[in-house]
């Protein structure tokens, strides 16, 4: 092969191993901005769980705390026995007065009294919901049928409401109902915003339809959220009615920038409303572009290895190799130069033994010449 040729062989093999080592990188770093994705999505909506969590078993101690109390169970028992006389009413005053002081002390933000079927006799925080009627409620069908306390989401008037009810029990007899309900707010949200590094977007539902309810998004971005949730919601529908599918990315298009999310039902009510998890491209790049770098340099750095160890496999045994074949090619038309020590053994061995032919024929050569 002509040295042209050589050449023009190794650039052609050098472009390969360069473009194939960028080529590597490039789809190592679009891995990098997949699972960049999906493992901040992850840790927002594992925290989000968490804290989800800690606000309800927070609000169901605190409740069940009230309903247990013995000196509250003892005074409710004989304030509801004493109006159930003939001609009695109700002392609704001294009881709004222990529930006023419990609430304080538990920093509940409404707390009702409720009758054993469900009626609310007196509450404290709001007094709008007195006279009530909760029997028909699954909630309250759930806590009389196990006599144990249960939570669920409530949406009224376009408010989220965490709402626990315990029984309030003397012996096996439950006395009444203690109804705890907390607003879940913008406060709550931005709890949720914070603590998870995400953005965050709180979404109800009524029927088919989806309503964009809070968010810790700034004006533009909310108003795009809106749009995209009222005009393709099948995704995040799909996302409330089956848990399962909340394990799917979702892309938002805000016209400016792209944002990744994941939707998770809020309080594990996926009818009522669902919390989305949204971590804006540019964070994610921002993060892509920290980890990409150092994938760049070990990338190169894989790539001069290679290249030193093909230049130290040419040294070693291919450009002996060559040599050797070029001697012999020259000693069969009659040169007869000698091969240098080699270092290699191997290679040791076979130029000594191609000295030793050469020698051979060098003599032969000379006693023919001498005749």
């Amino acid at each position: 092969m002509s040295t042209t040729r050589k050449i023009i062989a190794a650039t052609a093999l050098a472009a390969v191993v360069v473009g194939g080592t960028f080529a590597t990188i490039y789809w190592q770093t679009q891995r990098v901005n997949d699972y960049t994705n999906v493992q901040l999505l992850d840790t927002a909506v594992s925290v989000q769980a968490v804290l989800q969590s800690q606000r309800q078993h927070g609000q169901e101690w605190e409740t069940a705390t009230i309903a247990k109390d013995p000196g509250f169970v003892n005074y409710i028992a004989q304030a509801l026995a004493a109006g159930a006389a003939v001609g009695a009413r109700i002392d609704s005053a001294s009881i709004r007065d222990q529930l006023d002081e419990r609430r304080a002390e538990s920093y509940l933000t409404t707390v009702s009294l409720l009758d054993a079927g469900g009626h609310t006799l007196v509450a404290s925080g709001n007094v709008d919901l007195e006279q009530r009627d909760y029997s028909a409620t699954p909630l309250i069908k759930d806590v009389l049928a196990k006599h144990n306390q249960s939570t669920a989401l409530w949406a009224e008037k376009q408010k989220l409401l965490l709402v626990t009810v315990a029984p309030v029990m003397r012996g096996t007899e439950i006395q009444a109902l203690l109804m705890s309900q907390e607003p879940v707010s913008k406060t709550f949200v931005d709890a949720l915003g914070k603590t998870s590094h995400a953005d965050v977007a709180m979404i109800l539902r009524d029927g088919e339809n989806l309503r964009l309810a809070l968010t810790t998004l700034n004006s533009h971005d909310a108003l795009q959220l809106q749009g995209a949730i009222a005009t393709a919601p099948t995704t995040l529908l799909q996302s409330m009615a089956n848990p399962a599918n909340s394990a799917a990315l979702i892309s938002f298009d805000f016209g400016d920038h792209t944002v990744a999310a994941r939707a998770s039902a809020l309080f594990n009510n996926p009818n009522i409303a669902m919390v989305v998890a949204l971590v804006p491209a540019d964070r994610i790049n921002a993060l892509s572009d920290a980890l990409r770098l150092p994938i760049v340099v070990a990338g190169i750095a894989v790539l001069l290895l290679l290249t030193l160890l093909g230049v130290l496999l040419w040294l070693s045994f291919m450009r002996p190799l060559a040599k050797l074949a070029k001697l012999t090619e020259r000693a069969a038309f009659g040169d007869h130069e000698m091969l240098p020590p080699q270092r290699n053994r191997h290679f040791a061995r076979i130029s000594s033994s191609v000295n030793h032919l050469i020698n051979e024929m060098l003599g032969r050569r000379r006693k023919t010449d001498w005749r």
